[in-house]
């Protein structure tokens, strides 16, 4: 193709589907979020990890002043690592979620919005039966007729036990002439 003729342009917007939501701001107020944006991910593993030190406080909190660096710099450490954290360009909730609707789906599919079910063997009585109407103009050719001789395959194999019997025997060919 040439630089100079119209083509078809073919665009993908699948980086940018991939990229996560952002909040700037403090839902329903003018206040930024100190050092953000954050991410979705980032602000459930900031208030998740908050919590838990809040919970199990008595399990780690032994360390005199060293207490405050564990309980503030801890969840600010896993938020900050979440917002680099990848899972096929996504981040961890998305890719978590994606995963959950993969293994919740059924095996064969959808048909119609509904799951897919394949249809059980139907038993036809009668022989025959239409499938679709041919067109006139299609011959059909009449089914074969079946004489009393019916052709047969090659002659099978003799086993082992038979050629030792036949062996001072001439070949079945060879005796009928």
């Amino acid at each position: 193709m040439d630089g100079g003729g119209a083509g078809a342009v073919g665009r993908t917007y699948t980086k940018g589907r991939r990229q996560p939501y952002l909040i700037r701001k403090w839902p329903g107020s003018n206040w930024a979020l100190p050092l953000g944006p954050y991410t979705i991910t980032q602000l459930l593993v900031f208030v998740g990890s908050v919590y838990l030190l809040l919970s199990y406080r008595d399990l780690w909190a032994r360390f005199g002043p060293f207490n405050l660096v564990i309980g503030v710099g801890l969840p600010l450490l896993l938020t900050y690592l979440t917002r680099h954290t990848r899972i096929e360009g996504r981040d961890p909730l998305r890719a978590g979620v994606a995963l959950t609707a993969l293994l919740l789906q059924p095996r064969a599919g959808y048909l119609g919005g509904d799951p897919f079910r394949a249809p059980g063997p139907t038993v036809q009585r009668g022989g025959r039966f239409p499938v679709a109407q041919l067109p006139a103009e299609v011959r059909v050719l009449p089914p074969p007729v079946h004489t009393g001789e019916q052709r047969q395959g090659p002659e099978p194999r003799p086993w082992l036990a038979d050629l030792l019997r036949q062996a001072g025997q001439p070949p079945a060919r060879e005796r009928e002439r």
